[in-house]
């Protein structure tokens, strides 16, 4: 279902060719990730239950932290129910 999770560097290693202009490569970097904590609020439960449920794989990894997009979540929370 999910990609290896990528780290911020390998999701635009695409812009660093110069083939955009900056402010395309502004647009294209922000990417938004949501954390554990964020994820547990989104679904409305607390961090330490959050431990208990079967996560989907990362969208993206920074050092050792997790992080997921909103349609992930929302795909995997839809699913759960």
């Amino acid at each position: 279902m999910h990609s290896t999770p990528k780290t911020i560097m390998d999701s635009h290693l695409h812009c660093l060719d110069n083939c955009c202009s900056t402010k395309e490569r502004q647009d294209t970097m922000t990417e938004i990730y949501m954390s554990f904590t964020e994820v547990a609020e989104f679904i409305g439960i607390q961090k330490g239950a959050l431990a208990n449920y079967n996560m989907p794989e990362p969208d993206a990894l920074i050092g050792r932290t997790r992080g997921w997009k909103r349609e992930t979540i929302e795909q995997w929370n839809a699913n759960r129910l």
